[in-house]
């Protein structure tokens, strides 16, 4: 933030350094679902379920059935079985991770979301889910709970009473998953 300088009085964004950009990846998913959702409420759409690709999701309503929509939340760099299914009803889910967009250098992969505590990138945990009622909030909180890690629960919890969320991350010996989570 050191290299941007907002102008609130006209409404302006600049940076002091070629090559500074501002990426909003991080909730521009969950806003794009939540204008959609908006316009099928709007139109008195009651049931549907809305899917912005790998990462975040949005239920109006239950399925014509009654039943909550059904998700699935896959393991870290598999497809079968999931590890998690959860129900969602008139609520959001949206899943941050470190793999997909990674490279590897020598034995450590680097995922694309970056610690902004300490500029690399993120170490702990391998993904992280967030329920709740807004999939821009969603979005947003899940890439920050994939950040903090486990810690990062309670203070979902504390600050954010509506969302609920999952962390996976791997033994502290690098061996086999943790999932620690307060999904509901």
């Amino acid at each position: 933030m050191e290299r941007i300088r907002l102008d609130e009085g006209n409404f302006t964004v600049q940076f002091d350094k070629g090559g500074v950009e501002i990426d909003l990846g991080g909730v521009g998913k969950g806003y794009a679902v939540e204008r959609a959702v908006g316009v099928l409420r709007d139109s008195g759409i009651t049931s549907a379920l809305l899917h912005g690709g790998t990462s975040t999701i949005c239920a109006i309503g239950t399925q014509p059935d009654g039943a909550p929509w059904k998700v699935a939340i896959r393991k870290p760099g598999d497809q079968e079985p999931p590890m998690e299914v959860v129900g969602l009803c008139d609520n959001c889910l949206s899943v941050s991770a470190a793999h997909g967009k990674s490279f590897t250098d020598g034995n450590r992969e680097f995922g694309h979301v970056i610690d902004p505590r300490t500029g690399q990138s993120v170490q702990g945990a391998l993904m992280a889910a967030v329920i709740g009622p807004s999939p821009t909030e969603c979005d947003a909180l899940s890439t920050a709970l994939l950040v903090l890690g486990e810690p990062g629960l309670r203070m979902l919890a504390e600050r954010f009473p509506g969302c609920s969320g999952l962390v996976i991350a791997r033994t502290p010996k690098g061996g086999n998953l943790h999932k620690t989570d307060d999904l509901r």
